[in-house]
């Protein structure tokens, strides 16, 4: 048994098409087989098919190519077309790795494009138009990959300038834009309409380890217009019993301060925030998600004064993903404990050799307890967290979690406790 976080992906295929555009879908890969819409081509050996939400391709040594495949038709049109796979085995320690190409195109009247990634670590953007042109746009450029890494690509082409948006994206890294522009020789044209395709290709014919690719989402559709800037606070203050209510706009991934002054000699973002001694403190308090605030009952006390909102964004008190440890230890200032029966709380990959998970929640480690086998029985291990200040306003805990234990009558159970950093006392036990 193993205890470890787990990436959920919530079931999804949507496939829709609007009348007379490119077929547009979304893929999840979280079905039992691949969708019919998609054609497989190539060695059938080297379809590997899908597992844990991802559809595995390699290819063989002297192959042709291992691909799928999927029609778009219709007529150009604006469009994202994108997708994020995992390449493990690919890079392997180092050059050349595999000895392998991921290719991803994409084909129309005007000519087709791909964007192609060798187990060199190196990504090209390669166009051939109807004209005639061919060639590599943008030539092959170290995008400091290593076999693992959740690697996201997209393309959006505008119809109305007849130019495209080519970046790429490593695990949670900020987007890198590759190519902004037009094709090979100015014009871009439809690339998109006749189809698309995945192929994984080996391009030498030694022995070496096979490349394998999971891919785990493809998504070709509209592209997505930035959401309007919210709109100013706009707060109101107005009676309230024997004290004020204050109303104002606010927005998800935000959090606000009442703050407070008896003077304007000084911004309002230097304010404090207001204490009345009856509530709890007016800081870091969340977005209702509705797109309207309220604070009821604020106590008045003191001189005149003036009250002011202030937005910030929302930073966690503590978040940790346990990816940049590269000895595999603990976080500074994380504990394991446990009583001596050979179970214990670990940094790893997990690996799914004896029950799930095979993947960590992001990136490729995670905690877990015996996180190559099974736990051990009589055992009883706990993991603690570095300390952090919780706000008087209050927290919200998140977390992923894969949970496998044995069923009742011998059932097992764990817990998560919020201790006091001075006693050691539990604040809060779930």
């Amino acid at each position: 048994m193993k205890l470890s976080l787990k990436n959920i992906l919530l079931p999804a295929l949507l496939v829709t098409a609007s009348e007379g555009a490119y077929e547009a879908f979304t893929d999840n890969f979280d079905g039992p087989s691949l969708d019919e819409a998609y054609r497989q081509e190539g060695l059938q050996d080297a379809h590997l098919g899908i597992t844990d939400g991802a559809y595995f391709l390699t290819d063989e040594r002297d192959g042709q190519g291992t691909k799928i495949t999927r029609s778009t038709g219709g007529e150009i049109d604006s469009f994202r077309n994108e997708i994020e796979f995992v390449m493990e085995p690919f890079r392997l320690l180092g050059n050349p790795g595999t000895q392998s190409d991921f290719k991803w195109k994409m084909f129309g009247p005007d000519g087709f494009m791909e964007l192609v990634l060798n187990s060199f670590g190196k990504l090209r953007l390669y166009h051939n138009d109807s004209e005639g042109s061919s060639g590599n746009i943008t030539e092959n450029s170290d995008i400091g990959i290593v076999d693992g890494d959740r690697i996201k690509l997209i393309v959006d082409y505008d119809i109305d300038t007849d130019k495209m948006e080519v970046t790429y994206q490593i695990n949670d890294d900020d987007p890198v834009v590759f190519h902004s522009g037009g094709g090979i020789s100015g014009r871009v044209g439809d690339l998109i309409t006749n189809f698309v395709q995945v192929e994984m290709f080996k391009w030498n014919n030694s022995e070496v380890t096979k490349g394998v690719v999971a891919v785990n989402y493809w998504n070709l559709g509209a592209i997505q217009e930035p959401e309007a800037p919210a709109g100013p606070l706009v707060l109101s203050i107005g009676p309230d019993g024997d004290g004020l209510e204050f109303n104002w706009r606010s927005q998800e991934g935000k959090v606000y301060d009442l703050v407070s002054s008896t003077t304007l000699e000084t911004s309002p973002a230097t304010w404090a925030p207001y204490n009345d001694g009856v509530n709890p403190s007016y800081e870091n308090i969340a977005a209702s998600g509705s797109g309207n605030n309220t604070l009821s009952k604020v106590a008045i006390l003191g001189s005149p004064r003036l009250f002011a909102i202030v937005e910030k964004e929302f930073q966690p008190l503590l978040i940790e993903n346990f990816d940049s440890l590269g000895n595999l230890s603990l976080p500074e200032g994380w504990e394991a404990s446990d009583n001596g029966e050979g179970s214990q709380w670990q940094v790893g990959t997990p690996s799914g050799v004896n029950t799930e998970p095979s993947a960590a929640a992001s990136g490729v480690t995670c905690a877990g307890i015996n996180i190559g086998g099974d736990y051990t029985p009589s055992a009883d291990a706990s993991l603690t967290t570095s300390v952090f200040t919780v706000p008087a306003s209050g927290a919200t805990l998140s977390y992923s979690q894969y949970i496998d234990t044995d069923f009742p009558p011998q059932a097992d159970v764990g817990s998560i406790v919020v201790l006091s950093a001075a006693t050691n006392l539990p604040l809060v036990d779930g």
